[in-house]
């Protein structure tokens, strides 16, 4: 019985091969019309399951009692209505069409999101993020280890995405058909008459839109990624399947099988939960006796020696769905103890260090993203509502909203209950994604396009059913008038519509997309003017009528011609996307030498680093620290796990010995079962101790026991001490200090005002507390004055100041962090988060990532001479004792650059950045701009006039000679053109060096000005083939 959906029981005779019934009371009793011809049922395929015996009896007589009557109501005894030949081959179609289109757009790579944690996690079953996706992380471990192709990790899970979306297409058009042969069950008997049974039309809706959700931009967008959605999209879809099965069959053991995958959801992605109160719904208003008859049933078992018939109430019929369904729906949720083991045994990822149930519920929970639940506010909230239509509109255009509102008609009206379930599951995940503050929200509307797809597959059967209801005189000019709207539509849209939302092929636009607008304007034209003229002479039309299939093919063409090339247009932007992160990593592992601290911040840059380092097995001999994680308690176990203080690949003993390094510190593993308690690596999080004989260390009696604490100055480890923790003696007046321009209120002197508004009044007593003005609040040269810094920030000052001297320091997006939006940058306007690094410290740009040197070292290499001088940082000390206390000194020269990549194109993104190149090739260079607009506090986005600093770029060859030269200004995005080789230039290693010649106002880069600072340095190969970086990155350091 679970192979199809089932048919009116009107056509039970003809599927038995038995004569129908001629009455018009046995033609009204089977939902037909007296005299309207019967559409005759396929036979029955033997493969599908026959009828109960007792089902087929009722069917074939009018019910015996009041009982047999009520059973007789429901769609159940319907007979199998057999899954068609069409259906079959449709669904194979469907699979290679979707192959065909995602296959190509597949990342190659790691990309810049949740991708490559992902990965990690999955590679080394590790605990990913907040919820943990353990069914996720098991499956896709399972499918990575046995799929036998040669390609990445990254892409064997992708393609395990693939295979998800794909069965959620399927199951999506198996959903359709069952719900519109229950809608024709259903439908009113004057409605769509002589239009035949509607299987066909039921069929060919739910391919359609199995189809249309495949390529839906949130699905295809999740599915090139390694990403936890089409699994979930998966499970929903099934759940929705054996839902609908429920309805067509009102069998309980449905019920129990939807638990199932409800369950397996709930132990992949929390958002599962909102099918819960939709299911809940749905049962109130179908069976609500479902919720209390296990309860009632026991007691009628006994009770039915006293009464016999109380045991056989209706209200009773599978009192023992409920509690089995609770009972397989929790089982899979055992499977989150899995994060309790990958906490203790995996090399990779231990996120939350879930080590008890408490710390699992705290993971599972999502409490660490609790913040964004609600963190908006009404604007915010109202602003994601009234994208809600425009969203929906990039997934399926105007034709899926046609559907979509005659698919939600229909179902009401035929099958309400139905109806609620899926309006409930709509509702719920779309609230979700309104208010859940986050970034990609719009991936937590993905559950809803299952209804809404079921709800446009129920619309467009509706639409071909009624076209094919249609009179044959009609059918002439309703086809051309089809013609005509679609053709003055499609017109409309070419012309507007997509160069203004660019919904449609980015070849459509205003200006280029007159080509195709004028002339389907012309046939809209034609066509309208044709059905006209039909129209009028429609009687001596009446002999020559079209088939009834015309229209509905009309309208199914119409479709087709949007929705292919829109699919072919899709491909081409989402395949086109710059990945990025394999690109950068694999360029990360190259640069930075061994023993080296890399300092980042943000998920894109740190997932890219952990594939590389867990999955790849590259850079494990320097240590990269995201600074916004540094203060995460899991964080630093994870830290000092991976880089113990034995395994120091500076320490004498380790440089001494380096097989036996690599004996003991080979990988993540060995170094693990150390079992060592401390890291070579500060996490930046205690103040350094302060000079010998300062007042830092002298403390006066009365304040001693305030301070004392991890930190040494009183506050908890991980905090940083308030300003007024220590005072000072003999403070200079305040008008003798310098201003502070942030982070001070007139009112900060009233304690309660300052216990309410703790970062506005953050360097209210600066100067006047010992510490405020050297590490808590600065002097900035950018903002002329003192200004409160970041806890982020003052940890990254104290991580280079411990390891400047000992090793070389590295960084992207730590020191060079620009956050776009003023509400959520520190300093309040769009643009660089921090003050520049400590004025002793300069930042050179070495491609992806830039090094920490001291100023002073910098004054040592002239810029650009003619032949090469090259940067020389001093040399590293190796391993000491930790720094005394330095204040942060104000930066006078600006940051200019966050990165900057070669491509042998002046078009090339990211992902075609290299070092290598063959003879012959043109090189050319990307700058990325850090800093690009002067601070103005009195200007409302405190932005002051644009930073021009000139740059001059020289490209020296493998003797050093300086033989190519450019010139720019900081802010430009044009590609510079480098060099153009050819087969008799040298082969060997180039260098690109760049300085800036200072501030040029409106001007240009004069050809006698003088290089101030080196900002740019390192080196690239011209048909060569020697390795650079091959261990670790030490040929790439100047």
């Amino acid at each position: 019985m679970g192979r199809g959906a089932r048919l009116p029981p009107g056509q039970v005779d003809r599927a038995l091969g038995k004569p129908t019934a001629t009455s018009a009371q046995g033609n009204r009793r089977r939902g037909k019309v007296a005299g309207l011809p019967v559409h005759r049922a396929p036979p029955l395929d033997p493969d599908d399951a026959l009828r109960p015996l007792p089902t087929v009896l009722r069917a074939c007589g009018p019910p015996r009692d009041a009982l047999q009557r009520a059973a007789m109501s429901t769609p159940s005894e319907a007979v199998v209505a057999p899954i068609s030949r069409f259906f079959r081959r449709g669904q194979v179609v469907l699979v290679l069409a979707l192959l065909a289109l995602y296959l190509p757009t597949l990342a190659s790579g790691p990309t810049f999101s949740d991708g490559p944690e992902l990965v990690t996690a999955i590679w080394t079953l590790g605990v990913p993020h907040p919820t943990g996706y353990p069914l996720f992380v098991l499956l896709a471990h399972a499918f990575t280890r046995l799929l036998p192709i040669p390609v990445s990790p990254c892409v064997k899970v992708e393609l395990f995405n693939v295979f998800c979306a794909l069965g959620a297409a399927i199951l999506t058009a198996r959903s359709v058909r069952e719900v519109t042969v229950l809608l024709q069950h259903r439908r009113h008997v004057e409605a769509h008459a002589g239009a035949g049974s509607g299987i066909f039309e039921g069929e060919l809706a739910g391919l359609v839109v199995g189809f249309l959700l495949g390529v839906s931009h949130l699905v295809w967008e999740q599915v090139r990624i390694p990403e936890v959605y089409p699994l979930h999209l998966l499970l929903v879809t099934w759940a929705g399947r054996l839902w609908v099965r429920f309805e067509v069959t009102r069998r309980e053991g449905y019920i129990v099988a939807a638990a199932l995958p409800m369950g397996l959801g709930l132990a992949h992605h929390v958002t599962m939960v909102y099918f819960l109160p939709a299911a809940a719904i749905y049962l109130l208003l179908r069976r609500p006796g479902i919720f209390v008859a296990w309860l009632v049933w026991p007691v009628a078992q006994i009770a039915r020696r006293w009464r016999p018939g109380l045991a056989a109430w209706p209200a009773l019929r599978g009192a023992w769905a409920f509690p089995v369904a609770c009972l397989v729906g929790a089982l899979p949720m055992l499977s989150y103890y899995y994060l309790i083991w990958a906490n203790a045994h995996t090399t990779g990822i231990p996120w939350n260090d879930v080590s008890d149930w408490e710390r699992l519920v705290y993971h599972v929970s999502g409490k660490q993203y609790s913040g964004f639940f609600g963190g908006g506010d009404l604007a915010s909230w109202w602003n994601r509502i009234r994208k809600v239509p425009g969203n929906f509109d990039r997934q399926f255009l105007p034709a899926g909203t046609a559907m979509l509102v005659a698919g939600l008609m229909v179902v009401f009206r035929r099958a309400g209950k139905l109806g609620a379930l899926l309006l409930a599951l709509m509702l719920f995940n779309v609230g979700h994604g309104i208010y859940y503050s986050v970034g990609d929200y719009l991936n937590y509307y993905i559950p809803a396009l299952y209804p809404c797809a079921v709800f446009m597959g129920a619309g467009l059967w509706w639409i071909l059913r009624a076209a094919r209801a249609r009179p044959a005189a009609a059918r002439r000019w309703m086809a051309l008038s089809a013609v005509a709207i679609m053709a003055l539509a499609g017109a409309a849209t070419v012309a507007g519509y997509a160069s203004l939302t660019k919904r449609m092929p980015p070849s459509l636009t205003q200006e280029k997309g007159l080509w195709l607008a004028v002339p389907l304007g012309v046939l809209g034209v034609a066509a309208g003017v044709a059905a006209v003229i039909v129209r009028r002479r429609r009687d001596e039309a009446e002999g020559r009528a079209l088939p009834a299939m015309t229209l509905p093919a009309v309208l199914l063409g119409g479709l087709a011609a949007t929705f292919v090339p829109v699919s072919i247009a899709r491909a081409a932007r989402i395949g086109g996307h710059v990945e990025v992160g394999g690109n950068y990593g694999a360029e990360v592992v190259e640069t930075v030498p061994r023993g080296a601290v890399y300092l980042t911040q943000g998920d894109g840059y740190l997932f890219n680093m952990w594939y590389q380092h867990h999955v790849l097995d590259q850079g494990l001999d320097f240590a990269t620290l995201d600074v916004g994680t540094l203060h995460a308690a899991w964080y630093q176990r994870y830290l000092r796990g991976r880089y113990p203080v034995g395994c120091d690949p500076l320490a004498k003993a380790n440089l001494a010995d380096k097989e036996d390094y690599g004996a003991r510190c080979g990988t993540f593993a060995k170094r693990m079962a150390l079992g060592e308690g401390k890291s070579w690596l500060s996490f930046g999080q205690t103040r350094p101790r302060g000079p010998r004989g300062s007042r830092r260390n002298a403390p006066e009696p009365e304040v001693k026991q305030a301070r004392e604490g991890e930190n040494g100055d009183g506050t908890p480890s991980g905090e940083e001490a308030q300003p007024e923790d220590t005072p000072a003696k003999d403070t200079p007046a305040r008008d003798a200090l310098p201003t502070v321009v942030r982070g001070s209120e007139p009112r900060c002197d009233e304690p309660e005002f300052r216990k309410q508004n703790g970062e506005a009044c953050k360097c209210w007593n600066a100067g006047r507390r010992r510490g405020a003005v050297e590490e808590t609040c600065v002097l900035s040269a950018e903002e002329g004055g003192v200004v409160p810094r970041a806890k982020v920030e003052i940890h990254i000052d104290r991580i280079i100041r411990r390891h400047i001297d000992e090793r070389p320091v590295y960084e992207r997006n730590a020191m060079t962090n620009w956050v776009g939006e003023a509400k959520t940058n520190p300093r309040g306007w769009n643009g660089p988060a921090y003050q520049r690094i400590s004025g002793e410290f300069a930042l050179v740009n070495r491609g992806r990532v830039n090094q920490v040197m001291y100023a002073a070292d910098l004054s040592k290499s002239e810029g650009c001479a003619e032949t090469l001088n090259r940067v020389t940082p001093r040399a590293p000390r190796g391993p000491g004792p930790e720094p005394a206390f330095q204040p942060y000194q104000p930066n006078e020269f600006p940051t200019l650059l966050s990165a900057s990549y070669l491509s042998a194109s002046s078009e090339g993104t990211d992902d075609d950045a290299r070092r290598r190149y063959a003879t012959g090739e043109t090189i050319y260079a990307r700058l990325q701009w850090f800093e690009q607009f002067h601070h103005d506090a009195s200007s409302a986005d405190r932005r002051g006039k644009p930073l021009r600093h000139g740059v001059r770029i020289c490209v020296y060859d493998p003797s050093g000679a300086r033989i190519a030269s450019a010139v720019t200004v900081s802010g430009r995005n044009d590609a510079l053109e480098l060099l153009r080789t050819s087969d008799a230039s040298p082969r060997g290693r180039y260098t690109v060096q760049a300085c800036s010649v200072g501030d040029v106002g409106e001007g240009e880069v004069t050809d006698g000005a003088r290089c101030q600072r080196v900002i740019l340095e390192y080196p690239f190969l011209v048909g060569a083939e020697e390795h650079l970086g091959a261990k670790g990155g030490e040929e790439l350091v100047p």
